[in-house]
């Protein structure tokens, strides 16, 4: 398997929007065919186990992300801010090209 063009230009807008690197694992993770998720399982087994139990947990929320002063509510919230704030930064990174 080699890279395309297009999917190496879509890379490069990821690496300039500066999306986290295990936030791309992670989405690499979620379209992986059996496959290439096995790859990527023995190639990131940490990162591997932390996806399939968000992935398995209500809103991808772990206890571990719960403290005592901030609820369920605000932690979701906040990590969905952070995350429209990369995806805006995508958007306006893709617009100028």
């Amino acid at each position: 398997m080699r890279l395309n063009l297009i999917d190496y230009k879509i890379s490069q807008y990821l690496r300039i929007a500066d999306i986290p690197f295990y936030a791309l694992i992670a989405a690499a993770m979620g379209k992986a065919d059996s496959n290439n998720m096995e790859f990527l399982r023995e190639a990131f087994p940490g990162i591997y186990q932390s996806f399939s139990d968000r992935y398995n947990a209500p809103g991808g929320l772990l206890e571990e992300d719960t403290g005592p002063t901030k609820s369920h509510t605000d932690i979701m919230e906040e990590a969905n801010g952070i995350a429209r704030s990369y995806l805006a930064r995508l958007d306006v990174i893709v617009s100028a090209f």
